[in-house]
């Protein structure tokens, strides 16, 4: 009875992960509703992006302390909440104080929802099943990437005929992911659903590298015992950081880069059908690395890292192309759609990379820590970059923030480097 539960949660899983991975309406058109629909500038665009990554830090421990709880289970049912919560409020909102809380209300909701990795994993765990987490993590990519495909094609037509429309249907979907998440429950925390405050694995509140990284086994499988362990966990954990920042503000200033070009030659309705379009692309190429990265990483092990240095450098490198170039306007919006169309490809590889590498290593009951060091690392490059971004619009155009992250990307590829040769040293022992 249990092993049927199981593979019911495993099928549904997939499909409330996709669908909570991001707002699937809103990051299409986030840049255009905030400017165009809301009136905000560029400078208070960004800003947005510092609030939500600076409050997912403050946040963390008080978060993590409710996780611990409610357990596994509540607190994936609760940062579900939160994300139809943050939906609505950027649907309806007026007033920028609305727009910051919406994004402190994210900021939980990431936080929250990181416990669903765990939840997955405990259960594969129980089935003797933990190589299908790559499998099952990699579908629910492909599930949330052909959510927004479908968005993107969809949103040009709903903008025209509403501009409210794509955020309500957004807001709906969220909905039905609440539903969903009362689907799913951790076997191990399953006490938690009829007595909430059952506590679950402890969680550290400062980072202890060596506990990252362990030589015990578990399902049967060595752990591979690395000779530089410290390095290893804070290599992955600073990488992974200074990356997602670059891929986050490339994709968000690069797209409100373009959307400013756009807008010199288009009407809003149109300029909203283009970045649809772009988008769409960007989906596709999405799904294709999505597709063949599990294959890549085993062929290429530990030189993929290298691959996702500069598969970043090249995505900032278009879009600076595209912008100083003197080229025709359609040759500059092909090179600019084209950085932006790599920058969202880099997300799911790079996560999948770096929980992978760490999960490889630890202790089961460590896993919930190294993922919420991984997360708040993440969370804390893009708050460095968004925060940069702010102050650098105070002073100087748009296009000089990718400057500036172009610029970064140069000692991101040296920490590539560096992280490949300790992957290799490990394996050659």
């Amino acid at each position: 009875m249990q092993q049927d539960k199981l593979h019911t949660i495993n099928k549904i899983y997939p499909w409330f992960a996709g669908l909570t991975n991001n707002l699937v309406f809103y990051v299409v058109i986030n840049t255009v509703w905030l400017t165009n629909v809301k009136g905000f500038d560029a400078m208070q665009v960004v800003f947005l992006e510092v609030c939500v990554s600076l409050a997912v830090r403050i946040f963390l421990t008080p978060v993590l302390n409710l996780s611990e709880r409610l357990g596994n289970t509540w607190a994936m049912r609760l940062g579900a909440i939160f994300l139809l919560i943050t939906s609505l409020l950027l649907t309806f909102g007026t007033e920028y104080w609305v727009f910051m809380l919406a994004m402190l209300f994210q900021a939980l909701a990431v936080v929250l929802m990181a416990m669903r990795d765990i939840l997955i994993q405990d259960n594969l765990s129980h089935m003797h099943k933990s190589e299908d987490y790559l499998k099952i993590s990699s579908r629910s990519h492909l599930i949330y990437t052909a959510a927004t495909m479908i968005a993107s094609l969809l949103v040009g037509i709903f903008f025209a005929k509403w501009q409210y429309l794509p955020m309500v249907l957004g807001s709906v979907i969220c909905g039905i992911a609440v539903v969903m998440s009362f689907f799913i429950y951790d076997i191990e925390d399953s006490k938690a659903i009829s007595n909430p405050s059952n506590a679950t694995r402890s969680i550290k509140n400062t980072i202890n590298p060596n506990s990252i990284i362990s030589t015990s086994q578990e399902d049967g499988h060595d752990k591979l015992s690395l000779p530089h362990p410290i390095k290893l966990s804070l290599t992955v954990l600073i990488f992974s950081g200074l990356l997602s920042g670059v891929i986050n503000l490339a994709q968000n200033n690069g797209k409100l880069l373009l959307q400013y070009q756009l807008e010199t030659q288009f009407s809003v309705d149109q300029v909203v059908a283009y970045l649809g379009l772009v988008w769409f692309t960007s989906q596709i190429v999405r799904i294709i690395v999505d597709l063949i990265y599990p294959a890549l990483q085993r062929r290429l092990q530990n030189k993929v890292v290298i691959l996702l240095a500069l598969w970043g450098i090249l995505s900032v490198a278009l879009l600076l192309l595209g912008f100083f170039l003197p080229i025709d306007f359609a040759s500059r919006m092909l090179l600019m759609a084209s950085g932006f169309i790599l920058s969202p490809a880099i997300r799911d590889p790079l996560h999948i990379f770096c929980q992978t590498t760490l999960f490889k290593k630890v202790d089961k009951a460590d896993r919930k820590d190294a993922l919420v060091y991984l997360v708040v690392m993440q969370q804390a490059g893009q708050f460095l970059f968004s925060l940069v971004a702010s102050a650098i619009l105070l002073f100087l155009p748009l296009q000089y923030t990718i400057v500036a992250v172009a610029i970064v990307a140069i000692p991101v590829f040296a920490i590539a480097l560096r992280l490949s040769r300790i992957l290799r040293r490990g394996v050659e022992r």
